[in-house]
């Protein structure tokens, strides 16, 4: 039985398919108000989602998170200046 106070963390992950991605993407986007819902487009990034929803309790899993942000800032760097050469 759901309780009308609870507070409910909501991650839309729409399967990317052809036909349908317009559709399945706008229904995830058109949330009714009142509801926060975190539209993501892939697993891994719905992994990260929920990882982050988990790092407000969880600090090693808030170092893990950071370690990872940290690695692909530099990957990113990195390829910028590679492109520059």
């Amino acid at each position: 039985m759901k309780r009308e106070n609870e507070v409910v963390k909501v991650i839309s992950c729409p399967p990317l398919t052809e036909g349908n991605v317009s559709t399945d993407l706008w229904s995830s986007v058109r949330m009714p108000s009142g509801i926060g819902c975190s539209t993501v487009l892939g697993a891994d990034e719905a992994a990260l989602a929920a990882a982050k929803i988990l790092a407000s309790h969880d600090y090693m899993v808030f170092g893990r998170i950071l370690c990872l942000q940290l690695n692909n800032l530099n990957k990113l760097l990195a390829a910028e200046k590679a492109m520059q050469k």
